[in-house]
C-alpha cells in the first residue's frame, strides 16, 4: 500500500510541475484570452491542493514513523 501511496503523490507532483511550467509559458504570453487564465488557475488551484496533500503526509509520516 506504501508504494501505491508513493506512486500517487510522484505523479501528483510531477503534474502539479508541468502545470506549473504551463502557467509560466501563458504568464508570458501577452495574448491569452482570460477563458484560458481561468482554466488554469483552476487546475493549479487543484494541484496545489494535492502538494499540500502530500506534505502533510510526508510531514506527518516523518513526525510518526511506522515501527516494524
Amino acid at each position: 500500500m506504501s508504494r501505491l501511496a508513493d506512486h500517487v503523490e510522484e505523479m501528483q507532483l510531477s503534474m502539479a510541475a508541468e502545470l506549473q511550467e504551463q502557467a509560466l509559458q501563458m504568464l508570458d504570453d501577452k495574448h491569452v484570452e482570460a477563458e484560458r487564465l481561468r482554466l488554469v488557475v483552476g487546475e493549479l488551484s487543484g494541484a496545489l491542493q494535492d502538494v499540500v496533500r502530500v506534505a502533510t503526509s510526508r510531514g506527518h509520516r516523518m513526525l510518526h514513523p511506522t515501527q516494524t
